[in-house]
């Protein structure tokens, strides 16, 4: 054999080996537990919703997902450790609202270019709820009582800049009302306070606030949906009151943006499949959860344009200089 054969020969096999590594490694993956992190508490809608999902995900993907939370800057600390996480398939999380306004408030160096979304999970749109026995059964009744003693109501919220706060700024520009926001830190204590007395309503998500509806400590006025929400089908929008308010969070699976293409389509493809569980599908059901599946790709050029109008509400709101 001549040694130019000799020389094809070997470079054949070196390239087939090289394939068959690469191929190799991309079957093996994932070889070992994958990180879901969750920026919020255990025991919130967001850590709930996360952990439902990935609940099956041996079955799916041949390992356990394992959620941690990470807590701390109204989801800031969670989020930043997420986008600076190693791009390796074993770690990705769970992202929400927040993530569009911590740049503009200058509260961490975040934002939705520095994760890539691998698909929407739900939204979980803002209402406008009180006790069961206060004075208002309707929206009307209560933005007349607003309208009659401004500032003397209070809302219960998130801090300035988050989702909630948001939705009840939101919320009295477009009814034309002044009612105080008082804020807590998340919707689990708004919804405390509000079955304490402490305030007259919150604006809390549907998911946050539908048990104590059911356990008729709660009445929902109005939801802030296109439509009336499936969980609530008896409670009118702000929009059949002829009030433009459309307006809620969402939650979102993500991972570090350089990830390898290959180990992101084995994890979205899982994910999805794990979305369409009929288990999880019946959960998301018994428990008020608005699924609402995007494509990560799509999600991603939807948040460009939600990311503009979120600053242009903080901007309104005072709470930035643009």
């Amino acid at each position: 054999m001549k040694l130019s054969t000799i020389k094809i020969a070997a470079s054949t096999g070196l390239f087939l080996a090289s394939a068959l590594a690469t191929t190799a490694t991309a079957q093996e993956y994932p070889d070992r537990a994958i990180t879901s992190i969750v920026a919020f508490g255990a025991g919130g809608s967001t850590d709930v919703a996360a952990r439902s999902l990935v609940r099956f995900a041996n079955e799916y993907l041949g390992q356990e997902i394992a959620v941690e939370n990470r807590t701390g800057g109204a989801g800031a600390v969670g989020m930043l450790a997420l986008s600076q996480g190693r791009p390796d398939g074993y770690t990705i999380g769970t992202v929400n609202f927040e993530l569009l306004a911590f740049r503009p408030l200058e509260r961490a160096p975040v934002g939705p270019d520095d994760v890539r979304f691998i698909m929407k999970v739900q939204s979980s749109p803002a209402t406008l709820t009180v006790q069961a026995d206060a004075p208002w059964n309707t929206l009307e009744e209560f933005l007349e009582a607003a309208r009659q003693q401004p500032n003397k109501l209070r809302i219960a919220a998130s801090p300035p800049g988050a989702v909630w706060n948001v939705a009840a700024g939101l919320i009295t520009n477009v009814t034309e009302t002044e009612i105080n926001v008082v804020p807590f830190d998340g919707g689990a204590q708004s919804a405390v306070a509000l079955l304490g007395g402490q305030v007259d309503a919150t604006t809390i998500s549907v998911q946050e606030v539908i048990d104590h509806v059911t356990a008729g400590k709660l009445k929902v006025l109005a939801t802030a949906t296109e439509e009336r929400h499936p969980a609530l089908p008896n409670v009118p929008t702000f929009k059949e009151a002829g009030y433009d308010v459309v307006f809620g969070s969402w939650a979102a699976m993500a991972a570090p943006k350089d990830i390898p293409e290959d180990r992101f389509q084995i994890l979205a493809d899982a994910l999805k499949k794990m979305f369409d569980d009929e288990r999880f599908q019946t959960f998301a059901a018994e428990n008020g959860i608005t699924l609402d599946y995007v494509p990560g790709a799509e999600f991603a050029l939807q948040m460009e344009a939600e990311a503009a109008s979120v600053a242009a509400v903080l901007a309104a709101q005072g709470l930035t200089d643009e």
